[in-house]
């Protein structure tokens, strides 16, 4: 996890989550809950393709998605019970340009996800092609920051 301090007086975060997807056809895959960014506010989400990771952080060994994955993968990002961000392509999600053609196929839309409060464990992502492989990891990085005054991702120690 990187820190920065911003000009508000705040910690901004970094962390990456990996988001296994065990599908061969199309289908939905629910994100795992990360207790440690309950609270947190998101300032912006990334998708990292396997021109810049190609494997799995996690295994090592699983191939991460592709351009031509994230053509076919969008997400959908829940605070409380609303999906705030309902089927954003994948892409769109991705600053990095694919190295092979010389080109972003999407638009960074990190304005979308800023000051958000999300719930992960209600969050997914959708394919609506088959994968180009099975098992696939796809990458996230994301930006936060917890509020002002908050005990939000801060691990309590008891004392004995």
């Amino acid at each position: 996890m990187q820190n920065q301090i911003n000009t508000n007086g705040l910690i901004r975060r970094y962390q990456s989550i990996e988001i296994l997807s065990t599908l061969n056809a199309p289908g939905r895959v629910m994100f795992p809950d990360q207790q440690n960014l309950r609270g947190a506010i998101i300032q912006s989400i990334i998708l990292i393709p396997d021109t810049v990771a190609q494997y799995s952080t996690q295994s090592g060994t699983q191939p991460v998605a592709q351009f031509a994955d994230m053509e076919a993968t969008t997400f959908t990002f829940v605070a409380g019970s609303d999906e705030v961000i309902k089927q954003i392509p994948a892409y769109n999600l991705n600053p990095f340009i694919d190295i092979s053609a010389g080109t972003n196929p999407g638009r960074f839309d990190r304005e979308l996800l800023a000051n958000l409060a999300i719930d992960w464990n209600k969050c997914y992502l959708e394919l609506w092609a088959a994968p180009s492989s099975s098992p696939m990891f796809y990458n996230i990085g994301v930006y936060y920051f917890y509020p002002q005054n908050s005990n939000a991702g801060q691990q309590r120690v008891k004392r004995p």
